[in-house]
């Protein structure tokens, strides 16, 4: 019997393992995802795996960081411990049933029609508030967000809530949050959640945008703390000066880096609410900080504030709306692409024997392999609409590489400079998969992150149309040219191409910002003939109008189609 019960419990796992599939990035899993969303066999947005993501954990998602590399797991763990439940007396209560939430009273209750407290659906969990008074002032209440003073808290602050973030720690936030704190897509989720008025520090690159600053009114309030886009961890003094402002929840995504965890420590101290939210590379992830973030700003329409539970709620849906229609739209038909992330004028290359220097200059193209979060942003909203970034497939580190299309068996190449980690190596033939090249039908499109990038690609000798080369005694037969010694030097690019520059707005469509999925619907444009452009034309309009409250000039327009905003 105890042999059967084992048995039945690894057969029990690993259907559920088959269930959820798309909790995790993986090739199959976007070579396989068109089909099924055309036929309508699965939701474009399946529930979030809330995953500790510890080496023995065999429950994992790609959208998390590792604990144990993003935060000290021991900490964290002594953490999770020290936040009991409301009237918790140290022995653990059986575990609730799904769809359960609480009263103020503890006790249990009929779950809102659509929600759950399961955070492998959700992605989040809020239990209403449990009326206990704070009668030290801290908890991160009233920060104000522009005079680095703290404001003494209403009536409303006194109660709290609690929310479980993407690591499972279950966080006390005040029941009516007013003032928060992050950068990058959890900075703009906020504004288009809760409002400008709540945003009390972000990134400068964000709140320096002149787009920004026409869509929210009032966000010039808010702290530029974090320098660029956030992708490091506060200066000393920035730091400093985020405890004066003394924000009520502080959002950090995933891997993102932005507080160190001294930084972490002093913010709890602080009695700052810390949480850390999915990744938002992916379309799932994106949605589950999204409805996250609707639970931390919760409803204040009876205050006449927003209701971010509501918001969020119709911003997830669009979303997925939108990745359906790029879904239905191409079908079954896929092609190939390459995205080249930048341009290095002050790298040199050379190709060369201990005899001959074959071709030598300056200047290279930069991928990024397929853990940076660009890598996997791009990869992944790009698959929606059956296009495969082939860079999606290289290594599983983050790092930047140069990349040439050129091979040759008799000749070595190098390529240095300072703006990548090394080379793609030749046996990764990234523009050749499955028989098809660059140059012929399903891969006719070079995608780049900018016009810069496009004109250097178009004047470089590496990435030339080279002419078809038979030997005529079949010791050769592809294109390239002959070296000194009469050997083949191979490329990668088999015929005319097309450089095509990435769509950016206010948001990064390539990193993974909070209008990404925009990039579904160009691609099927753009890539298959699809969709017209009117169609991109009119999703890009009525996201903006919807969620930026922007009305986009028709040069606004063209100007984030042509990746310039």
């Amino acid at each position: 019997m105890r042999r059967f019960s084992r048995v039945a419990c690894c057969l029990a796992a690993v259907c559920l393992v088959a269930i959820f599939p798309g909790c995790r990035h993986s090739d199959t899993l976007e070579e396989i995802i068109y089909d099924q969303l055309k036929d309508g066999q699965i939701d474009p947005l399946p529930p979030f795996d809330i995953s500790r993501n510890n080496a023995g954990n065999t429950e994992r998602s790609n959208d998390l960081q590792p604990l144990e590399e993003d935060r000290n797991a021991e900490r964290a763990d002594v953490e999770e411990k020290a936040l009991p439940l409301p009237g918790d007396t140290g022995t653990p209560p059986p575990s609730p049933p799904p769809n359960t939430v609480f009263d103020n009273s503890g006790h249990p209750s009929k779950a809102p029609s659509g929600r759950t407290n399961d955070p492998s659906v959700n992605g989040n969990t809020t239990l209403p508030a449990d009326n206990t008074n704070d009668d030290e002032g801290g908890g991160g209440m009233g920060g104000t967000g522009t005079q680095g003073e703290s404001a003494a808290p209403d009536s409303s602050a006194l109660t709290s809530k609690q929310v479980v973030d993407a690591y499972g720690r279950t966080v006390d936030i005040p029941e009516n949050v007013n003032t928060v704190a992050g950068v990058g897509s959890l900075a703009v989720l906020t504004l288009i959640l809760g409002g400008a008025d709540r945003l009390t520090a972000a990134d400068s690159d964000l709140l320096g945008s002149g787009m920004a600053v026409s869509a929210f009114a009032g966000i010039g309030r808010a702290a530029p703390l974090w320098s660029g886009s956030g992708g490091g961890p506060l200066s000393p003094d920035s730091f400093e000066r985020l405890l004066e402002l003394h924000p009520e929840v502080v959002v950090e995504e995933s891997g993102r880096g932005t507080l160190t965890d001294a930084q972490v420590a002093r913010l709890e101290e602080s009695g700052v609410g810390y949480l850390v939210l999915p990744a938002t590379t992916s379309l799932d992830g994106l949605c589950a900080a999204a409805e996250t973030m609707g639970a931390v700003l919760g409803d204040q329409s009876a205050e006449h504030g927003a209701n971010a539970h509501a918001r969020a709620a119709q911003y997830v849906a669009w979303l997925k709306s939108a990745a359906l229609t790029a879904a239905h739209a191409v079908g079954s038909n896929s092609v190939y692409t390459l995205y080249l992330a930048d341009w290095d004028d002050d790298a040199r290359y050379r190709l060369f024997n201990e005899n001959f220097t074959t071709l030598s200059g300056k200047g290279g193209a930069v991928v990024h392999s397929a853990a940076m979060d660009s890598g996997k942003a791009l990869s992944s909203y790009l698959a929606l609409a059956n296009v495969m970034n082939t860079a999606s497939r290289y290594g599983i580190s983050a790092k930047k590489l140069y990349f040439t299309p050129l091979i040759s068996a008799y000749r070595r190449m190098e390529i240095s400079g300072p703006r990548a980690d090394g080379m793609a190596t030749a046996g990764q033939k990234l523009l050749e998969q499955n028989g098809s090249s660059l140059g012929k039908p399903d891969f006719k499109i070079l995608l780049v992150a900018n016009a810069r990038t496009a004109e250097k690609i178009k004047a470089s000798a590496l990435w030339n149309v080279y002419p078809h080369i038979d030997s005529g005694n079949g010791s050769f037969n592809s294109d390239g040219f002959l070296d000194e010694e009469g050997n083949l030097v191979r490329t990668q690019i088999s015929g005319q191409y097309d450089i095509v520059v990435n769509p950016r707005g206010l948001s990064s469509w390539t990193d993974g910002g909070c209008e990404s999925v925009l990039e579904s619907v160009w691609a099927a444009w753009r890539f298959h003939g699809a969709l017209s452009e009117n169609d991109v034309r009119r999703h890009i309009r009525e996201f903006y109008s919807l969620f930026y409250r922007l009305d986009l000039s028709a040069a606004a327009l063209d100007a984030i189609l042509e990746g310039a905003p």
